[in-house]
């Protein structure tokens, strides 16, 4: 049998099979970074976020901070802005061009050319000839027209020239400009007029920053106007001196209407004032003047008895019959012949009325603190408490059967009422706490054999 061969050699590539159907779209990428938004050339007063891009000087910035523009120079400074591109420096000068063409051959009435001199102006001889004017040259290096004189029609006589916004000669109105006269008034100036000026006192209400000197003033004299309005110096012969004039200062009113109310010196001042002031002595008139007199001359004069204890018998008070002072009893003084209760007498009362002393606050804060003080108080009185009570022990002079009255009136809330352990209960209990809105009134005595405030009665508004 025949055994297995050699492989052959490759065939040659077959053709392309069709193209295959198209796969399915993948999903979409994730959105980029957020680019420049170019907003032209910067602009003042307008609105710019991150990421807003604008030029400015032939240079690129962009936002890196959201603001309203003021000056670029600033919001530069302030880090508003962050460069993108700075501008470039000026290329080189390119080389010079070709030389043009010549013109066209011009066409006149020329005939014929003076001498040529350097840098002088051809000018128009009027017989067809263009001659050098030696009074009127153009330097080509420097570009300087020299002439001279320069005559131009549009300009106004006698006024100053100057140049407007395009460079043109005109003349300056003297509505508005200074004349040719006023401009003289300039020679001789040394330096800048403002400064001068700033430097002089105005002719009218001028201020001063430190002082005047006139030589021809006296030192230390008040100054005047004389007839012909002159500042000069007030004479001390005539007129008050600095002294005198201090003597002026503290006085609140005129000073004549003040002499003019004053009593006219005379001889009974004169003499009263000459009297002795020994202590208690008394100034007394008599025939031959005043004197001075002891106390008890004084009184032997007044018919007052001697010693330093007078008696009277009766006292009129500012009428001569109805309202006599006069003695009842021993320690007793009685008026138009009524006994005047004092301190210490045992007198009854009749139809006289007791003003109570009233204390009274919209609300405490914790506690009463010193308020409750008997010496300033019979009534004590809350209208609108607004948290929780202690009522302190009362201070002040206690005395046997002392009374208290305490009217509580809540602000529109419950409040909790505490008592120092002086209160005591007596028939009735201390209130722990008030009703919403309603009065509650209390009556205490005070017992001074047990040292407590006895509450004795309550009622509650209803």
């Amino acid at each position: 049998m025949a055994s297995k061969g050699d492989t052959g050699a490759t065939g040659s590539t077959g053709a392309t099979g069709a193209t295959g159907a198209t796969g399915a779209t993948g999903a979409t990428g994730a959105t980029g970074a957020e680019g420049m938004l170019w907003e032209g050339p910067w602009v003042t007063a307008t609105a710019y976020a991150i990421d807003d891009v604008v030029s400015n000087g032939g240079s690129s910035y962009i936002c890196i901070e959201a603001h309203t523009s003021g000056t670029f120079a600033t919001d530069l400074a302030a880090a508003k802005w962050q460069l993108v591109a700075q501008k470039g420096d000026t290329g080189a000068t390119g080389a010079t061009g070709d030389t043009g063409p010549t013109g066209p051959a011009g066409s006149g009435d020329v005939s014929k050319v003076g001498t040529p001199v350097n840098n002088q102006v051809g000018v128009w001889t009027g017989d067809g000839t263009i001659e050098g004017d030696a009074a009127l040259t153009f330097d080509t290096v420097t570009d300087v027209l020299s002439t001279v004189g320069l005559n131009l029609s549009g300009l106004t006589a006698s006024e100053i020239v100057a140049t407007d916004a395009s460079k043109n000669l005109v003349s300056l109105a003297v509505a508005t400009y200074p004349s040719l006269t006023e401009l003289t008034y300039v020679k001789g100036v040394t330096s800048a007029l403002q400064t001068q000026i700033n430097a002089k006192a105005p002719s009218t209400a001028p201020t001063f920053a430190t002082s005047i000197t006139g030589s021809y003033l006296t030192a230390s004299e008040i100054l005047i106007t004389d007839a012909s309005k002159n500042i000069v110096s007030a004479p001390v012969a005539t007129y008050p001196s600095l002294t005198e004039l201090t003597y002026v200062k503290g006085v609140t009113s005129a000073i004549q209407t003040q002499l003019d109310a004053k009593q006219a010196l005379d001889a009974d001042l004169t003499a009263i004032a000459a009297l002795s002031s020994a202590d208690s002595n008394f100034i007394v008139g008599s025939a031959t003047g005043w004197v001075a007199e002891s106390g008890a001359t004084a009184r032997t004069s007044l018919g007052l008895g001697t010693g330093d204890s007078p008696q009277f018998t009766g006292i009129e008070l500012g009428h001569a019959t109805d309202t006599t002072l006069s003695r009842s009893s021993a320690g007793v003084l009685a008026v138009e012949g009524v006994v005047i209760p004092s301190i210490s007498s045992t007198n009854t009362l009749t139809n006289k009325r007791v003003q109570p002393r009233i204390l009274s606050a919209a609300s405490y804060t914790t506690d009463t603190g010193t308020s409750l003080n008997i010496d300033n108080l019979d009534i004590f009185i809350i209208t609108a408490q607004a948290g929780a009570l202690l009522f302190n022990a009362p201070s002040g002079t206690l005395a046997q059967g002392e009374k208290l009255i305490i009217r509580i009136k809540d602000n529109g809330t419950a409040r909790a009422l505490t008592w120092n352990a002086v209160f005591r209960a007596m028939g009735t209990a201390l209130p722990s706490t008030t009703v919403v809105s309603k009065t509650l009134y209390l009556g205490f005595f005070y017992n001074s054999t047990d040292t407590k405030w006895d509450l004795v009665a309550s009622a509650q508004e209803a």
